[in-house]
């Protein structure tokens, strides 16, 4: 591939497409004649991002968000983004990460992408919902008989629909 110098002891070139697994680097001057190296490159699965779990948090943040995907490498750099907003990562396998969500100014969708350089993310169509946190107004009824599971009706603001959707009555006050 073409190169360019960058001062007489650097050049750079761009690396080709190439399958998962390691090349030999060689250079040439002219083109033609390329001087033996023993330097190894190494081209890896491309990192990709399949699936979050949950998909949706607080706009408050601090959701720790499962990433589902392939190609991941337990890298000093290893980040992601939701949206623009840069979250703290975790390597669990090359095909699970976790990530916190950071705080959003506003409830929204926001693109989930990861890097394992810290500067080339990925473009999955992978997205994270941001929603207001649910305000409670009242329970109906707000006091029921002690030792029986009791159906509530809890009323209020910011209610969405979701899979996960979960009631917690307790603890005790």
């Amino acid at each position: 591939v073409p190169a360019s110098l960058e001062s007489l002891e650097a050049i750079r070139c761009v690396a080709p497409q190439h399958p998962p697994g390691r090349a030999l680097l060689s250079l040439s001057l002219n083109g033609q004649d390329f001087a033996p190296t023993d330097l190894e490159f190494s081209f890896s699965l491309a990192a990709r991002v399949l699936a979050v779990q949950p998909a949706l948090g607080s706009v408050r943040g601090g959701t720790k968000v499962v990433i589902n995907g392939q190609g991941f490498r337990n890298t000093s750099a290893l980040s992601c983004r939701f949206g623009l907003a840069l979250g703290r990562a975790d390597f669990v396998s090359e095909s699970e990460m976790t990530c916190v969500s950071p705080r959003a100014l506003v409830a929204g969708s926001a693109r989930i992408s990861v890097s394992l350089n810290g500067v080339d993310f990925t473009d999955d169509p992978v997205v994270f919902r941001y929603e207001l946190d649910p305000i409670v107004a009242a329970t109906d009824p707000s006091q029921v008989p002690e030792g029986s599971p009791f159906e509530l009706l809890v009323t209020g603001a910011n209610l969405v629909d979701s899979a996960a959707l979960a009631c917690r009555v307790g603890p005790d006050l």
